[in-house]
């Protein structure tokens, strides 16, 4: 069934309106039917009434014609957005690549017996031409741990957080030892926290830095994190896939360490905030 269109029915009820109007003017001065003054009047309300149907049919149309136009900029959206995700991981599939190919001649120089070769080639690698070295105290507190990859792994972002002018303090209670294959997991896990932290001290004028590591008891240690805020955030909000406070960040950081963490039971993970705050603690099972 196909509907007048809105202006016909205008132009209708128009015609029929004066013409029932004429009538009733008419009736007043002859013998005309009240019926047929009622009539043209009935039929006068049922056409607008039609017209108000078609209004409403119009509008309908408009909103799902604007719901369906939604929905296709949001597909599209979400297509362009999976092809900036393939074109990253294709990317990350390309630098693994090449970083397992810079470990295999590594190894070589090693085995070879050149360690100068091989550090020169980290150091180019890490863009970075001389030792860190920093406060005599954070030095102390860092040759608790027994591990020279995690102290270096610490050092170096402690370095990088120092230089934006944020300050630092950090605090090892105890000696620590890690089971080396828990090393990887555990320089990925702080490598991501004191980034995350950097980033968010960035842009902070007197931005605080904490760090302290103890035991928790005797099979188990605890790394704790806290930096502070310039804006709050929600716990919930800060572990879902590409959550980021901060302009061009892909915010993948706390969902890589729910990934680790979730895949291996020697690690727990727990996240507080405050107004200021932000404190992650790492549980750690099997140090010695």
């Amino acid at each position: 069934m196909v509907l007048p269109s809105v202006s016909r029915l205008l132009v209708i009820t128009s015609v029929f309106f004066g013409s029932s109007l004429a009538i009733y003017l008419y009736s007043e001065y002859t013998w005309v039917s009240l019926t047929t003054v009622l009539a043209y009047t009935f039929a006068y309300y049922l056409l607008w009434l039609i017209v108000f149907i078609c209004l409403a049919i119009l509008f309908k149309e408009y909103y799902d014609n604007l719901n369906i136009h939604l929905l296709k900029q949001k597909y599209e959206n979400t297509i362009k957005l999976n092809e900036a995700l393939s074109q990253q991981y294709e990317q990350v599939r390309h630098r693994q690549h090449d970083i397992k190919n810079l470990l295999i001649d590594l190894q070589g120089q090693i085995k070879a017996n050149q360690p100068d070769t091989a550090l020169k080639m980290i150091q180019d690698q890490l863009e970075a031409t001389h030792e860190i070295t920093l406060m005599p105290e954070v030095e102390a507190n860092l040759n608790k741990i027994t591990s020279s990859g995690i102290q270096n792994v610490i050092r170096r972002h402690l370095y990088e957080i120092l230089a934006v002018g944020a300050s630092v303090n950090i605090e090892v209670s105890a000696t620590i030892n890690f089971r080396l294959e828990d090393e990887i997991k555990l320089a990925r896990i702080i490598g991501i926290l004191l980034d995350n932290a950097r980033d968010a001290l960035k842009d902070q004028e007197n931005g605080v830095f904490q760090l302290s590591m103890s035991r928790f008891d005797v099979e188990t240690v605890v790394l704790a994190v806290r930096n502070s805020i310039d804006q709050s955030v929600d716990v919930n909000q800060m572990i879902k896939n590409k959550f980021s406070t901060k302009d061009n960040h892909h915010g993948y950081g706390l969902t890589n360490i729910r990934e680790i963490v979730n895949g291996d039971d020697h690690f727990n993970l727990e996240i507080e905030t405050s107004e200021h705050f932000v404190t992650v603690e790492l549980y750690m099972r099997g140090a010695l």
